[in-house]
């Protein structure tokens, strides 16, 4: 398959195939319900737990190509690694202990168009 300009249109052996808007939504939409039930996840983020515990962690679930699709090139790289160490084992696992959980399930919340707030940097 060969990628054109548009993201939602691939050739294959001169056949362009697009995906209409309205399954993009729906596709969006499947992994926003996902996000929410836990279900399919095969990432987990671990972060701060944001309560007065320095030490006390919090586990989000998550979806692999959600965070690849939307993050920069080194989480990107790092998902990968951690991807191909894990083949066998499940989730991919990051860790990110000097984020709150506040702000990383309000980053995960605009990543699957759930929310667009922005918390206050406290």
């Amino acid at each position: 398959m060969k990628h054109e300009e548009d993201p939602s249109s691939w050739s294959e052996e001169g056949v362009v195939l697009s995906s209409p808007p309205s399954l993009r939504l729906e596709v969006a939409e499947c992994l926003l319900s996902f996000y929410r039930a836990g279900v399919h996840c095969d990432a987990e983020i671990i972060c701060g737990s944001g309560d007065d515990h320095p030490t006390s962690v919090a586990s989000i679930p998550c979806h692999r190509v959600v965070l690849a699709t939307a993050v920069s090139g080194p989480l990107r790289e790092a998902l990968a690694e951690d991807a191909e160490r894990r083949q066998d084992q499940g989730r991919s696992v990051l860790l990110l202990p000097d984020h709150r959980f506040e702000v990383v399930a309000a980053f995960l919340d605009v990543l699957y168009g759930e929310s667009d707030r922005i918390l206050d940097a406290e």
